[in-house]
């Protein structure tokens, strides 16, 4: 397979010399992540990218519900709809409320 190296670096390898591993958020996945790669590809050709997908398991902080997680959470930091705003205070989110 031709590749056009036209683009890229001239200090770069026809090896990729450096490794991204993107780890997803809890409850999404590798794909929710996939396009990060594609976007900053062409920036840095010698960086090689992976977009890893946890497997589902039981989550403690969601009531035991099954969601893709690298490892359980007992509980949340923030509670899921509210936010710290920048002078330190717990609110619900804008979001939250739609």
């Amino acid at each position: 397979m031709d590749q056009d190296l036209s683009g890229r670096s001239p200090c770069a390898s026809d090896k990729h010399t450096g490794w991204i591993i993107w780890l997803h958020d809890l409850g999404q996945t590798g794909n929710s992540w996939a396009h990060l790669p594609l976007q900053l590809s062409d920036s840095a050709p010698w960086i090689k990218w992976s977009t890893p997908s946890a497997a589902s398991a039981a989550v403690t902080a969601h009531g035991g519900r099954s969601m893709p997680s690298w490892f359980d959470v007992a509980e949340l930091p923030i509670p899921s709809g509210q936010e710290i705003g920048i002078d330190g205070e717990l609110r619900i989110s804008d979001s939250a409320l739609r």
